[in-house]
């Protein structure tokens, strides 16, 4: 009760911003041919599988104004699941703000995912963020993955992160990069540490350029303990 209380409120509150965004945007003009407003909601109480389910569209006519929202929430004894989804769309070219949550508690693969995503309709600004993490009993992990663009040519923040903890292949990573439109400037990191029973390592790679043709300077280091 107290999780589906927690995910109605989430969902609420992001039904009420992507309203708003769409309210701050310019007036839509309802031109026949596309003007749309949606609502389900179903609920489903049994013995095995619990569930509760809403659905909310709005689309108006100028080309592509649209607000769209997903909420599920399962209950059960094996895959316990909430989910959510959220769009919003305003009508310049390719605007979008996109959202996704996902979470899920079971015996073997609990797992919780996220992604996010905003485009601002210049040629190819973009934010995206994804994270997921599994515990479970042989894979536990966690990542991370987050990308911003700017939309002059090919400006550019990226990152990963990655870990792992299990009997045999314990792992943590971590990469980012990042390209400001000059060509080729570009700085670059890498680093991994692995700590199990047969290849105990440590890596770590950083890379400079900047964009006057192609000046560079780079750092590797490796470490290796086996037993």
């Amino acid at each position: 009760m107290k999780k589906q209380k927690i995910a109605t409120t989430i969902f609420t509150a992001a039904v009420l911003a992507l309203a708003s965004v769409s309210a701050q945007a310019n007036p839509p003009v309802y031109a026949g041919g596309n003007v749309s407003d949606q609502w389900q909601q179903s609920a489903q109480h049994g013995g095995f599988n619990f569930s509760d389910q809403a659905q909310w569209s709005q689309q108006a006519g100028r080309f592509n104004l649209s607000n769209q929202g997903q909420l599920n929430l399962q209950r059960g004894f094996l895959n316990d699941s909430t989910q959510f989804q959220g769009n919003t769309q305003v009508g310049h070219i390719n605007d979008s703000t996109q959202f996704q949550g996902n979470t899920q508690i079971g015996h073997l693969n609990d797992s919780a995912q996220w992604q996010q995503s905003a485009q601002r309709g210049f040629f190819n600004d973009s934010t995206q963020v994804q994270g997921n993490t599994q515990v479970g009993h042989l894979n536990d992990s966690a990542q991370f993955q987050g990308n911003t663009q700017f939309g002059h040519l090919n400006d550019s923040a990226q990152g990963q992160w990655n870990h792992q903890g299990g009997a045999l292949n314990d792992s943590t990573q971590f990469q980012t990069n990042t390209q400001i439109g000059h060509f080729n400037d570009s700085t670059q990191f890498q680093g991994n540490s692995q700590f199990g029973h047969l290849n105990d390592s440590t890596q770590v790679q950083i890379s400079n350029q900047s964009g006057a043709v192609n000046h560079s300077q780079q750092l590797q280091q490796s470490t290796q303990v086996s037993h």
